[in-house]
């Protein structure tokens, strides 16, 4: 090769590193709402080819995990790897990051319809270190890493970024990140049991049994019948069946759980409906369990999974609350409790 080859081609390589080099130093200076943004329109891309989100990872047919969500969307980012430190996927049990079988993905992999309402379904969060390579982080692992007082971004499934205040990180906590939006069961719930009381004059008997004590129906029946009719629902459409919830029953409480024995009467829940609990989330999203006893629901928060932190519960007054996994059974049992003279602070 002659000289001036030598030449021209040592020059053509050193501008091609120096293009690449500038590349990553621009994309090293991002800021988090663009990463953000650019993860989300990857993930979008990656929808439009398999029908589905990305899972958090993929595992084979033995178990063994492979690729996680930031090497399936590599082929659809135009940035470099290294430009998108200081963001990572929150991963939750109930999100759309779950783990995959390769051979299984577009059936397994979660769907749009799957999200009743994207602008609460968190996918990709800004972390307080630019250069934090994480790709991955649970609820918990988010708000430890989060300094006081510093407000962060995240993007929902909408594609709106939104900023977590910094005066109040735990409100992450109460925005629901499940793909099937567990505040719309509650809200479901409590807007078809205030029909149902407008109409009876008293709320239903979770349990509805003959002379010979064998159950004729529950409370799902009647609720399910008025959320079939649209017009009268007040809040988003769920399925009538409203899976994943149920009342929680006390002697104190709204819900005895006796066969054929009423809710308590409205003038009887001296506490204020906004310290009574009605409803709780089960672990199971698919469970159509009749009822749960206060212990149950404790014992449920005994063994929540690290990355939950704690279930939802609807108020008697529609509210939708948080109940962390460190609750106590004494304030549990305060919680449902109807006549007890306590107030709380959520």
């Amino acid at each position: 090769m002659k000289k001036t080859e030598l030449l021209l081609t040592a020059i053509f390589v050193a501008v091609c590193f120096a293009f690449v080099g500038n590349l990553t130093a621009q994309g090293a200076d991002l800021d988090g709402a663009t990463k953000l943004k650019l993860l989300y329109s990857a993930c979008k891309d990656f929808k439009d080819a398999n029908g589905c989100y990305p899972p958090a990872y993929l595992v084979d047919a033995n178990g063994v995990k492979g690729d996680d969500w930031f090497a399936l969307l590599q082929p659809y980012l135009n940035a470099q790897e290294g430009s998108l430190t200081g963001v990572a996927a929150l991963i939750d049990p109930r999100g759309v990051f779950v783990p995959a079988k390769k051979a299984r993905l577009k059936k397994n992999g979660v769907k749009d319809e799957s999200i009743e309402n994207p602008e609460n379904l968190i996918l990709f969060v800004e972390l307080s270190n630019a250069k934090d390579t994480r790709k991955s982080l649970t609820i918990k692992e988010f708000l430890e890493q989060l300094p006081k007082n510093q407000s962060l971004s995240y993007i929902t499934a909408d594609g709106k970024i939104r900023q977590l205040p910094a005066t109040d990180p735990d409100e992450l906590l109460t925005r629901n990140v499940a793909c099937v939006d567990v505040s719309a069961r509650l809200k479901a719930a409590h807007t078809a049991l205030y029909e149902y009381y407008d109409r009876e004059i008293h709320f239903p008997a979770l349990v509805t049994v003959d002379e010979n004590g064998k159950e004729i129906s529950t409370w799902r029946e009647p609720v399910a019948k008025i959320l079939s009719t649209p017009s009268k629902l007040k809040v988003k459409d769920v399925k009538p069946e409203i899976a994943g919830i149920a009342p929680i029953v006390s002697n104190d409480g709204v819900f005895t759980g006796k066969p054929n024995e009423y809710g308590a009467d409205l003038t009887a829940i001296t506490d204020g409906l906004a310290n009574t609990v009605f409803f709780v989330e089960l672990p199971d999203p698919e469970s159509t369990k009749t009822s749960v006893t206060v212990e149950e629901f404790y014992n449920q928060l005994q063994n929540c999974p690290e990355e939950l932190q704690g279930y939802y519960v609807g108020m008697g007054d529609g509210s939708i609350k948080f109940i962390k996994k460190d609750c106590t059974l004494q304030r549990l049992k305060a919680l449902v409790s109807r006549a007890g003279d306590e107030m709380f602070d959520f």
